[in-house]
């Protein structure tokens, strides 16, 4: 059967299969699974519109503008990119017009390339070369630091 064929299908419906599995079993525990999935989204959706999520760090600033905006989940993604902006180690490379651009690195992680980020303070936009932010809108740990060393506590649109 199919399922023995990929551990991650087990781990994702929380099932392990074996060759006696029938089809009609996988579907009804697959069933099964997606219910639990929307119930717990549901869940966190309730949760996040009628509370504000907890933090190591201090809710104020980005933090603060993230849990206001993003789920419960998506939060605790941004949290874990803050903290990295916050061992990155931020030169500035260069300056043209109303543009400064920044080398940022991970001071833990030497041997990974420092990631070239642009700023504009009139617009306060921003622009990494990794293009995470400009591809899925999610900002990454160089932007943030960069926004963080500006003073910005609010996400960009």
């Amino acid at each position: 059967m199919l399922l023995n064929q990929s551990e991650s299908t087990n781990n994702a419906i929380g099932f392990k299969g074996n060759k006696s599995t029938t089809l009609t079993e996988f579907f009804h525990i697959f069933g099964a699974t997606v219910d639990r999935w929307r119930y717990q989204e549901d869940q966190n959706e309730f949760s996040c519109g009628n509370s504000m999520p907890k933090s190591d760090f201090p809710m104020v600033g980005m933090i603060k503008h993230a849990a206001s905006v993003y789920t419960l989940t998506l939060f605790r993604d941004f949290e874990k990119e803050f903290k990295y902006a916050m061992g990155c180690i931020s030169t500035i490379h260069h300056m043209e017009d109303n543009f400064i651009g920044y080398k940022v690195q991970h001071e833990s992680w030497p041997d990974h390339t420092a990631k070239h980020v642009a700023f504009d303070p009139s617009t306060n936009s921003i622009a990494c070369y990794c293009r995470n932010f400009e591809e899925s809108g999610w900002l990454c740990f160089h932007a943030i630091r960069v926004l963080h060393v500006h003073s910005i506590i609010n996400i960009p649109e």
